[in-house]
């Protein structure tokens, strides 16, 4: 006689606290401000040191890696979806912490290039958080899958 043994869940292990879907929405709040403090503060990094524009590719490499890791880490589960959210609270926060940054970091009022040095540097950011988010999502699913590949032969054996 074969005793069967109850499934062993190894995603159980790793959520150590019970996530809803309120703090799914808040983290994707809190990511989209903390990628539009980014995205400013790299815009004032930019504007004063032009040279770093000939390495764009790098930072959009880099970006994307560094918006995925947020998305693997805290949209794990069935509230996935929240993750879509983080551009449009980037959008948001973007235009609401344009106010205090110009007011502490003010620029010349001769120099236009600093309106397209924001759009483009905004809308590089927009790209990188859309190339994390899918790979973030991308990776969780694997995960999953993965997961219960590893429950399926643990059962069969």
């Amino acid at each position: 006689m074969v005793k069967w043994k109850k499934p062993f869940y190894k995603r159980d292990l790793m959520r150590i606290k019970k996530q809803t879907a309120l703090s799914s929405f808040i983290r994707a709040i809190l990511l989209g401000a903390l990628y539009a403090i980014i995205g400013e503060i790299i815009f004032q990094t930019l504007y004063y040191h032009d040279y770093l524009l000939n390495h764009y590719d790098w930072f959009i490499i880099l970006s994307s890696i560094m918006y995925t890791l947020p998305v693997v880490l805290f949209f794990r589960n069935c509230y996935w979806y929240f993750s879509r959210c983080i551009l449009l609270f980037y959008g948001i926060f973007s235009f609401i912490f344009l106010f205090p940054f110009s007011a502490l970091f003010p620029l010349p009022d001769d120099n236009p290039a600093g309106g397209l040095l924001f759009i483009m540097m905004h809308g590089i950011n927009v790209i990188c958080i859309v190339i994390g988010v899918i790979l973030g999502l991308i990776i969780n699913v694997t995960l999953y899958y993965w997961s219960k590949l590893g429950d399926v032969q643990e059962i069969n054996d």
